[in-house]
């Protein structure tokens, strides 16, 4: 933390207590200057609570950050949650088909290329290219993400000294708006953030180009395939060219469809200084091995095979263009598995399979059967899922509109940012009506607990309570919602002087800036309830604060995490909703033991004096303050306690739901708006995770995607299930 912003927040401080203490002493003997005291110290005591927040949450300044300990720790994320992505990929079995590709030469390549490879082979490949430079591209369903994931697995496996940290990200996920460099560091942060790092840390990699890009899908970045309408590919390939290192070319691996690339490249668009493979078909032998690999009976696919070996002078037959690549492929074994359901038959004959005239009816009969067949497949229960069900739910989920264009289905779904699926106005007013509500109900218990007279404090009180509702409800209301929260905590053992002394000043500076605050609402609820609020919120914002994992503080022996995409959602409420109720329970807590405290020495005192002059004054005073505070206490501290937690508890719900989350209620109010239209069901991430395991669905960072664009697009135009 600078210098400038410890002496600008020790200045606020000091001004706010020195106001806000003028501000009490006026309201205390001056009832006509109750507006000028709130005035000043509201403008006194608000900055001093945000400079002390941002004091307490400012991201460290590292003039000269060691990233390789950061580098080291991305490598072992990505490598646990790719290794996890290759294996659903490849499926039961874990048999991968040995893709052979070509080299296709075009000029201003990089060198090095060899005119032929296979995936076993592919790092060896790659590393002998210069500059490291690829573009990957075969047809749909060739395998060119399987590939890029064996080259990335690859080198991370047999990493070599100063090797750059190899990442894949969606290119689809990318508004070309934002700089290449910008939206690469927030990829690196997905990855990073669970483990504790800033975004400072990201950035300070790819500034330094320790980071490999796997860019997968250029192809799915616009909707119109014609040259002249692909502008966001355009840009893509312009930014990409740009983005160089000191040597002057960066690393960099792109995947792509082929007729796509073609397209670019008719117009001179295409990756400068990069090496250029297609994949070739799948052969017989390679489909037969993968079959017998799935356990599949050779004798009931003879005839399918049969198909692969027409002579080459004579034109393929359709069955055999379709299944020449690895998708489909898969998808004729699922569909055609030698398995008996529970209540379906899947002894299919593979030679129905001959009686289709055209590989694009081969594709649309095989993605027809696909969903019914992982259905029945992978069950949670046999009553959990209906094929008609999921057939609905992942059409809903296809037509997920893109974040840099509406026209343009999504390839990435974030479940946090799902919610304009069920209707973005919907979704909104929704959200912004229960907001009312639950302002309403808070309001009511707090007019329950507040004597009814007309009064300057009650008018500022209630002035201050619609003004704080109107913001909850905007914010409710707003198009744009709170990235989620993600908090890392630490056990606190392992007390060294330098913990005690960062936690005696975490908490020092929220209780310093929480006292500003409650001095800044001490005029219009009164002394006892801002002296009591600053207290309650200033020590749980240190406590909390203090149990956060710095990132200087990061645990390198830390088992890597695999990046889960519902965990944003949850943490996001849970931490919103923990907050929220455990500041409301200090408050009312508080509150109570105050006005319980204060109460029972006034009757204490009180009737002390009265038995004095009554009963002479030593009897007197020891009886009267023995009676007075024993049932001034058990008074006050009952009539305290109940108040404070009603109105504390209350408050901390509104104030979780609506100040501490953001994205975690959106996402809520979005699945109940969704299951009401009958969209989706209610327990959408329990959904999503089968649709991974089932190979439905895959991962890539924090997204969700669709094993493959084209299960998407066969989606989009029959969202009804076929028999």
């Amino acid at each position: 933390m600078g210098s400038r912003t410890r002496w600008s927040g020790l200045v606020y401080l000091l001004l706010s207590v020195g106001c806000g203490g003028g501000a009490l002493w006026l309201s205390r003997h001056f009832h006509a200057a109750w507006l000028a005291g709130t005035a000043v110290a509201l403008l006194s005591g608000i900055p001093a609570a945000y400079q002390s927040w941002r004091a307490i949450h400012r991201e460290p300044e590292v003039a000269a950050p060691d990233l390789g300990p950061w580098a080291e720790a991305l490598a072992n994320a990505v490598g646990v949650s790719e290794t996890a992505q290759r294996t659903q990929l490849i499926g039961e079995g874990a048999h991968r088909i040995d893709l052979t590709y070509r080299y296709l030469p075009g000029g201003d390549d990089a060198e090095g290329a060899s005119s032929t490879g296979c995936l076993t082979g592919i790092v060896d490949y790659y590393r002998a290219l210069r500059p490291a430079r690829l573009v990957i591209t075969g047809p749909a369903g060739a395998g060119k993400t399987m590939l890029a994931l064996e080259l990335l697995l690859g080198l991370l496996h047999d990493a070599q000294e100063g090797q750059p940290v190899p990442l894949r990200a969606s290119l689809s996920s990318w508004d070309t708006s934002t700089p290449f460099e910008v939206w690469l560091a927030n990829r690196v942060h997905d990855h990073l953030r669970p483990r504790g790092a800033n975004l400072a840390y990201a950035r300070g990699l790819v500034a330094e180009r320790r980071i490999l890009p796997v860019l997968d899908g250029l192809d799915e970045t616009d909707a119109d395939t014609t040259v002249d309408r692909r502008p966001r590919a355009v840009r893509i390939l312009q930014a990409l060219n740009i983005y160089q290192d000191k040597a002057g070319s960066a690393p960099l691996i792109l995947t792509c469809r082929t007729a796509e690339y073609a397209q670019l490249g008719v117009l001179d668009h295409r990756m400068r200084r990069a090496a250029h493979i297609a994949l070739d078909s799948v052969t017989t032998e390679q489909a037969g091995e993968y079959l017998t690999a799935r356990g599949a009976n050779l004798a009931r696919w003879r005839p399918v095979l049969e198909t692969f070996r027409q002579p080459d002078h004579l034109p393929r037959h359709p069955l055999a263009s379709a299944l020449a690549v690895p998708w489909r492929l898969n998808l004729a074994a699922t569909a055609y598995e030698e398995r008996h359901g529970r209540t379906h038959n899947y002894l299919r004959d593979p030679a129905r399979l001959l009686g289709l005239a055209t590989p694009h009816q081969v594709r649309d009969h095989l993605l027809a059967l696909h969903v019914s067949a992982v259905t029945h497949r992978h069950p949670i229960r046999p009553d959990r899922y209906q094929p008609a069900d999921v057939h609905h739910w992942l059409a809903a989920l296809a037509a997920m509109p893109s974040a840099t264009s509406s026209s343009v289905p999504s390839t990435d779904l974030v479940p946090h940012r799902l919610w304009p699926l069920a209707g973005a106005r919907l979704v909104r007013v929704v959200d912004a009506t229960l907001a009312a509500l639950v302002t309403l109900i808070f309001g009511v218990v707090l007019l329950a607990q507040t004597p009814m007279e007309i009064s300057l404090r009650l008018l500022l009180g209630t002035a201050g309570f619609t003004t704080v509702a109107v913001l909850v409800i905007l914010r409710a209301m707003s198009a744009h919602v709170a990235p989620p929260i993600l908090a890392r905590l630490r056990r606190p053992g392992a007390r060294t002087p330098a913990r005690r002394r960062r936690l005696a000043r975490n908490i020092a500076v929220a209780l310093v800036g929480g006292f500003a605050g409650g001095i800044a609402i001490a005029p219009t609820g009164g002394l006892t309830y801002g002296i009591g609020t600053a207290l309650a919120y200033g020590l749980a914002a240190g406590l909390a604060v203090s149990l956060y994992r710095p990132s200087h503080a990061f645990d390198w022996n830390e088992q890597p995490l695999l990046v889960d995409p519902r965990r944003p959602v949850h943490e996001d409420l849970v931490i919103g909703l923990v907050a929220g109720l455990l500041a409301g329970l200090a408050t009312g807590l508080t509150i109570g033991l105050t006005h319980g405290i204060v109460g029972g020495l006034a009757g204490g005192i009180t009737a002390g004096l009265s038995g004095a002059l009554a009963y002479g004054l030593a009897a007197g005073l020891a009886y009267g303050l023995a009676a007075g505070l024993g049932t001034g206490l058990a008074v006050s501290l009952v009539t305290g306690l109940s108040t404070g937690l009603s109105v504390g508890l209350a408050g901390g719900v509104v104030g979780g739901l609506y100040m501490f989350t953001g994205a975690g209620r959106r996402y809520v109010v979005f699945v109940c708006c969704a299951r009401s239209r009958g969209m989706l069901p209610l327990r959408l991430g329990l959904f999503l995770n089968w649709a991974y395991t089932g190979g439905l669905l895959r991962i890539s960072g924090i997204a969700y995607q669709f094993r493959h664009r084209e299960l998407q697009e066969w989606l989009l135009t029959n969202p009804e299930p076929q028999d």
